[in-house]
């Protein structure tokens, strides 16, 4: 009698085991994405990156047939976001929209970050190029030319505007100096909004700024495009000088953004979601709404993608550690 019941219950229980395994496997063999994706988008919404992020986002998940979630996580340069992506589970499903900043600027520009772009997230796909614009009020300053050789003939005296210390638009100030042989002076804010109305105002000479935070004020006449950070003319600047071809051989910066995950996320869901964003980026109708944000898409595979950023950390790198910023 116990015997019989010893039996059936081994039955049972390899029974039990058996179906746990089984549940098991079909939960990793089930395809990817089998569920929802968050994508960890780490400053306010409102900006350009938020709208590239949400308008890829929602065509993104009509092609997974899977929801896409935006969840702002703003704070410390955009640290605060992409650290909590780091330390999250490396299965797809919380992604991070990463950007010149968060991915290659910061690791050098924050002296006690408690984690490792480079080491920690891994490259999926570029987004969107955000290029730069040189803008001034000053009647004085009609071209790059004019510029540089004001900025020579006084070194120091000519001041430039950035959103912020460590930016983008305070490294290409600070690249600019480097190339063009001159010596201005910085003059940080918090944020691109006040900077611009300082500009404007000509209470500063100069500002990098985004095209699409200037663009308006460049068309009304406050302010004078003097040139883009970009190898050729924009669409909407069409008449604007690259600064490479203005007076600064070489010059080329542009700002970006593009999705990242957990290191140690599989290849094949790396691979995956390559090959649907960039699928999202490749129809001309999200083209053009890019455009219309002040973005131009950017396509690239994995291993392209990676190789630039970290260009681009090697480049941001050398200029933080030239011009001794940083940030506590």
């Amino acid at each position: 009698m116990a015997s019989n019941f010893l039996a059936c219950a081994l039955v049972l229980l390899s029974g039990i085991v058996c179906a746990s395994a089984a549940g098991a496997a079909g939960a990793e063999d089930a395809p990817y994405p089998s569920r929802s994706i968050k994508i960890v988008v780490p400053f306010p919404p409102g900006g350009a990156t938020d709208a590239i992020a949400r308008v890829v986002g929602a065509e993104l998940s009509k092609r997974i047939k899977q929801p896409v979630i935006m969840d702002n996580r703003a704070g410390a340069g955009g640290n605060i976001g992409a650290e909590l992506v780091a330390k999250s589970p490396a299965d797809g499903y919380t992604l991070l929209l990463g950007t010149i900043s968060t991915n290659a600027i910061n690791e050098s520009l924050y002296r006690n970050l408690s984690f490792s772009a480079q080491r920690e997230l891994k490259p999926i796909a570029p987004l969107a190029g955000l290029p730069l614009v040189l803008v001034t009020s000053r009647p004085n300053i009609r071209s790059v030319e004019d510029l540089i050789r004001i900025a020579r003939q006084s070194p120091g005296q000519v001041t430039y505007a950035s959103p912020g210390s460590g930016t983008a638009p305070h490294l290409a100030a600070e690249i600019f100096q480097r190339m063009s042989q001159t010596t201005l002076t910085h003059v940080p804010y918090k944020g691109s909004g006040p900077m611009i109305t300082d500009v404007i105002a000509g209470r500063v000479d100069v500002a990098f700024d985004t095209v699409i935070s200037s663009l308006s004020h460049i068309k009304s006449g406050r302010l004078k495009a003097l040139g883009v950070t970009t190898a050729e003319s924009l669409p909407d600047l069409s008449t604007v000088p690259p600064i490479a071809k203005a007076g600064v051989p070489g010059f080329e910066i542009t700002a970006w953004n593009g999705l990242f995950a957990p290191i140690g996320t599989p290849s094949t869901v790396v691979e995956t979601l390559n090959r649907e964003v960039s699928a999202v980026l490749a129809d001309p109708k999200m083209k053009q709404r890019i455009m219309d944000i002040g973005g131009v898409p950017m396509l690239q595979d994995t291993s392209g993608f990676a190789t630039f950023v970290k260009s681009e950390h090697d480049k941001y790198r050398d200029t933080i550690q030239r011009a001794n910023i940083s940030i506590e």
